[in-house]
């Protein structure tokens, strides 16, 4: 290893670890032993029938743990909550648990739930990626199983909580963040 490091740099230069650690992606879809390849083929395609036209998303949405020391721009109400939930989800403003996808494709790290004066309704204060791309394309691009590499986080804007149709899970990498689908709401079929 020693001569390796040497030779190539940090180990993050030749390391296969990214690749061996999403791996577990296609475990999932896999669900006994026998055909793997079909079986993740057929789980692609349910994926994507599913991600094809968002309906409208998850209706009975429940605002818990109420606080006052979040982020509170100029025209919203003191109402502040850390964690939505949803039927098929949660989201709560912690790091591990604060990243989701809007009905538009747009990706957003939450900082608060609050009331919104001039929307008359709750809204999540985040922030948007403003660069979106594959994280590997090799054997297929990895957008099409959910898995984006995202960049540059916008300022802080309020969100209709009511746009929340996806939640992803955010992992750090050395030029932003890599961010697996982990869970689909309420979608219409294509």
């Amino acid at each position: 290893m020693v001569a390796e490091v040497l030779k190539y740099g940090c180990s993050d230069n030749f390391s296969a670890f990214p690749f061996e650690n999403f791996l577990q992606i296609f475990k999932k879809l896999v669900r006994k032993s026998e055909k793997p390849l079909q079986q993740i083929a057929r789980r692609y395609e349910e994926q994507q029938r599913a991600r094809c036209i968002p309906a409208d998303p998850p209706q009975s949405t429940t605002f818990r743990n109420e606080h006052f020391c979040g982020p509170l721009p100029a025209g919203f109400v003191s109402s502040q909550y850390t964690s939505l939930k949803f039927r098929e989800f949660s989201l709560n403003v912690s790091d591990a648990n604060n990243c989701c996808g809007l009905d538009d494709g747009s990706i957003i790290v939450v900082e608060n739930f609050v009331f919104s004066r001039r929307q008359k309704c709750m809204v999540a204060l985040g922030r948007q990626f403003s660069k979106r791309s594959d994280f590997y394309t090799d054997p297929c691009a990895s957008s099409s199983l959910g898995i984006l590499k995202v960049e540059n986080l916008s300022s802080l804007r309020a969100f209709d909580v009511k746009r929340i149709v996806q939640k992803y899970y955010r992992m750090p990498i050395s030029t932003g963040f890599v961010v697996p689908l982990l869970h689909v709401g309420t979608l219409a079929e294509c």
